[in-house]
């Protein structure tokens, strides 16, 4: 994760808004490293002798199956572009809830929404996952100075963020104050400028005392935790330059 200042999310936004097809977000906060882990075995299917879709089905409906074969069974599922198989997979997904079910349902409905749409699917997907048309992003804010936000601030902060963001098309899910920091949980459209959104909020703020960094951390990748605020918190009192996460 690196200061808002690099290009990323600018290009992203560029290069989705040039796209000729539907878009669609997954609104489940899988993991990155799962999301890797359920592609690689899907890439993997076409080397593997796997049994018809009804016998799959009801393999999945067995117990004692191991995680590994339950994970390919239901990647192979997912990418059969059968009814029958994505009801298999919701019923799963019912009563196992899981990173891969979650997945496996999301793959299962994007590909039979291509086959039966003239137009192509286009999906989406991060760690901190999204809603409708709009990603989840978290920013990481500090207050100028290292200075305590005031009862004043932190009220403005806690009205003027979420009041710009809702304005210009975003939603803000959370908002974690500190003394000197504050956490933003927040969904936006994909194709929308992040840095404009969050320089115009910060900008409402600061109208009234220029009391916030510009400076931010933003992701769609994964939350902060504590220990990273911590971490950017002593590294710039510290006065040490910006460097990746």
């Amino acid at each position: 994760m690196r200061e808002i200042g690099n290009e990323f999310f600018g290009k992203l936004s560029q290069s989705l808004s040039g796209t000729d097809g539907q878009l669609q977000v997954m609104e489940s906060k899988v993991p990155i490293e799962k999301q890797l882990e359920f592609f690689r075995i899907v890439n993997s299917l076409k080397t593997r002798s796997l049994p018809s879709v009804d016998e799959q089905i009801e393999l999945l409906d067995k117990s004692g199956m191991t995680e590994e074969d339950t994970n390919i069974i239901l990647a192979s599922l997912a990418v059969s572009c059968d009814v029958k198989a994505f009801r298999a997979l919701e019923r799963f997904r019912e009563g196992n809830s899981c990173d891969f079910a979650d997945m496996a349902c999301m793959q299962a409905r994007m590909m039979l929404q291509s086959e039966f749409s003239d137009k192509h699917i286009i999906f989406i997907s991060t760690g901190l996952g999204g809603r409708d048309d709009k990603l989840r992003y978290t920013a990481l804010f500090r207050s100028n100075r290292h200075l305590v936000f005031s009862a004043y601030q932190r009220d403005l902060i806690e009205k003027e963020i979420p009041y710009y963001i809702g304005h210009n098309g975003g939603e803000v899910e959370e908002i974690e104050l500190g003394d000197n920091y504050f956490v933003l949980v927040y969904l936006q459209e994909i194709t929308g400028g992040v840095k404009l959104l969050l320089d115009g909020a910060i900008g409402e703020c600061n109208r009234y005392g220029d009391f916030i960094d510009t400076s931010y951390l933003v992701t769609n990748v994964r939350r902060f935790c504590m220990e990273d605020v911590e971490r950017e918190l002593r590294k710039h009192e510290e006065g040490v330059s910006d460097t990746d996460m």
